[in-house]
């Protein structure tokens, strides 16, 4: 655990700019489901406006060196590295191409979505650095 803190802290400004970035990648994927009128695409994107929200708000509170909900800070570590874990589960099952093999390089982005989510988790209070 030491590690992961040491890693996280010295790393900060990457992962304050994976916030962004992932921001905009999940506003894309709810923009997208919008078109689609299905009740279970319509919760999904609920769900995700819920997340972009809560990510968008520890933004916000981070520019602004201030505390933010804990609640926001666990539900979004939470659901990022949920989100993580089912993307890697869709490679590896979902991911064949036409050869018949997985592309293991899209393991990179639910990797770095879980990475992510555990630098949300684990991260103190020290907003001063």
């Amino acid at each position: 655990m030491v590690f992961l803190k040491k890693f996280y802290s010295k790393t900060y400004y990457f992962w304050f700019i994976s916030r962004i970035f992932l921001i905009i990648a999940f506003l894309f994927s709810a923009i997208n489901q919008f078109d689609l009128l299905s009740k279970s695409k319509m919760l999904v994107s609920i769900f995700l406006g819920f997340y972009i929200l809560s990510m968008v708000y520890l933004l916000v509170f981070e520019i602004l060196k201030r505390e933010p909900l804990l609640f926001l800070k666990r539900f979004a570590g939470i659901i990022s590295i949920f989100f993580g874990c089912l993307l890697t589960y869709m490679v590896l099952f979902f991911g064949e191409n036409n050869y018949g093999f997985t592309n293991l390089s899209f393991l990179i982005l639910p990797f770095w979505i879980i990475l992510y989510g555990f630098w949300e988790l684990i991260r103190e209070k020290k907003l001063n650095q």
